[in-house]
């Protein structure tokens, strides 16, 4: 999951909402015996085996890009190959299209005061987030003044924005680093809906933001479409024109790995459940709270939680239908996604260049972190945007048939519904929602988040679930609608 604020302490699950799950069909059968023999496929024993490989250390914390993720990618589609699924890449392989975006060497914004002048050197000009190709902009900042809410940012007709950096960080309060991350993230987001084709935040000398900004988090601002510049807290009389530069764009050796199960029926095996998850994470580095100074103190950030967890269900979750003496009616396309936590990368280049028509993709079921319930919430999931579409009460009318609960989450629900890859599906306007049985516990994108902490019979019950919840959907017997 990319960054998102820690809940200061986990919520009990008495303050969750647990939605109603009473369909208007009738109540759905009980799995029949060949179900339930591929239900039973999915093992503790199976579990632990693939999620203390994603999450060993020999991985490194699986980085986009990293050799180490191209193993971990190596590592999935031998799952695929052994669970007999077929390859959409180029003559049959498991590996998709990937892309990298990197900025050319050196890279700065031009500050001119004429169109055709010299270079003007500004002090406290920096870029958080590049262009998608090169603009040269014009600001006028006597004709113009910072915006505070979403829908209240002032614009020259050149359609660049000028805000001043989030309150988190202006109040000078007690916030984590990704807790004033994620203000900024709100603040792009607002201005690209606003139109903006260029965003500056103004920030003084000692701005948080100036100091906690990683290379990470410029790659994935820059997901949202909008270049976005730091610029001096006076920045406030003067016209100017920026030059700013592009991505360089290049294939990467970082890619979806992708495995489908082909439906059976004539009519129907052309639509296809999309089942995700990112199989990439942070990397090496303390991320948060400084570390040790001991330099032999742990700093890969494994992602045990996330997403091993979501990755390891998509590969049981393979392994279950496959077993299925007949596959379903419909397809079933099972993915695992590079660079979610460069900002939904390997998710977007997918839905921009589908191996399968995005017209005939009937949901998107993701899966993130599924491995660390909150106390009372066992066996219990929730998803994301619950009222978006009827995903969810399908999901919940077949779970509940192996006693897993799936519900909305009053807070995470709609929270997190953009912060995952499921966005990028519905933003080509997929029914797509992500699955989660957890919280975000405060090893989230940390050292300490580790596979030995994981209740591996909770993951067991909630995938079993999953494929409980999906099997209606893959044979025809239900389909999503947006609401």
């Amino acid at each position: 999951m990319t960054d998102m604020p820690i809940p200061r302490t986990a919520l009990p699950l008495a303050i969750f909402a647990l939605a109603a799950t009473t369909l208007d069909a009738q109540e759905l059968p009980d799995l029949t015996e060949a179900e339930s023999s591929a239900l039973e496929t999915i093992t503790k024993g199976k579990i632990l085996t693939t999620i203390s490989f994603l999450a060993s250390d020999e991985l490194q914390g699986r980085a986009t890009p990293s050799r180490e993720l191209q193993i971990a990618g190596a590592y999935v589609a031998a799952r695929f190959r052994g669970a007999g699924l077929e390859g959409l890449g180029e003559d049959g392989s498991f590996y998709l299209h990937g892309i990298e975006k990197t900025l050319p060497k050196d890279a700065e914004v031009i500050v001119r005061d004429s169109l055709d002048g010299a270079p003007k050197p500004y002090e406290g000009v920096r870029m958080l987030a590049a262009a998608r190709k090169r603009i040269e902009m014009t600001y006028d900042a006597r004709s113009a003044h910072a915006g505070g809410k979403p829908d209240d940012y002032p614009a020259d007709t050149e359609g660049v924005f000028i805000v001043d950096e989030p309150e988190a960080v202006q109040r000078g309060r007690r916030q984590s680093a990704m807790a004033r991350y994620f203000g900024l993230v709100m603040q792009v987001q607002a201005a690209k809906a606003a139109g903006a084709k260029l965003l500056l935040v103004r920030a003084p000398e000692d701005s948080d933001l100036r100091k906690e900004f990683s290379d990470r988090q410029t790659t994935t601002l820059a997901q949202i479409g909008v270049p976005v510049l730091l610029v001096p807290a006076n920045f406030t009389e003067g016209r100017y024109f920026f030059d700013v530069p592009s991505w360089i764009v290049k294939q990467s050796e970082n890619r979806n790995v992708a495995g489908l199960l082909r439906g059976t029926d004539p009519q129907l095996r052309d639509e296809v459940i999309v089942v995700t998850a990112h199989l990439d994470h942070i990397g090496v580095g303390v991320r948060r709270g400084g570390g040790s100074k001991d330099p032999s103190a742990d700093t890969i950030n494994n992602g045990a939680d996330d997403d091993a967890t979501g990755c390891t269900a998509v590969l049981a979750l393979a392994d279950a239908f496959a077993a299925l003496p007949q596959p379903p009616k419909r397809s079933l396309l099972f993915m695992t996604f590079y660079g979610e936590e460069r900002g939904l990368v390997g998710s977007r280049e997918f839905c921009a260049n589908p191996a399968w028509p995005l017209d005939k993709i009937v949901a998107n079921v993701n899966i993130e972190m599924i491995g660390r319930p909150e106390d009372g919430a066992r066996n219990k999931m929730w998803m994301t945007g619950w009222t978006k579409s009827d995903l969810g009460d399908l999901m919940a009318e077949g779970s509940k048939r192996v006693d897993v609960v799936c519900f909305r989450h009053n807070r995470f629900s709609p929270m997190l519904y953009r912060q995952s890859d499921n966005w990028s599906f519905v933003e080509k306007g997929v029914v797509a929602h992500s699955f989660s049985a957890g919280s975000l516990h405060s090893d989230y994108h940390q050292p300490s988040d580790e596979w030995t902490k994981l209740d591996l019979d909770h993951m067991v019950a909630i995938t079993k679930g999953l494929f409980a919840g999906i099997l209606p959907i893959a044979s025809g017997d239900a389909t999503p609608k947006a609401k």
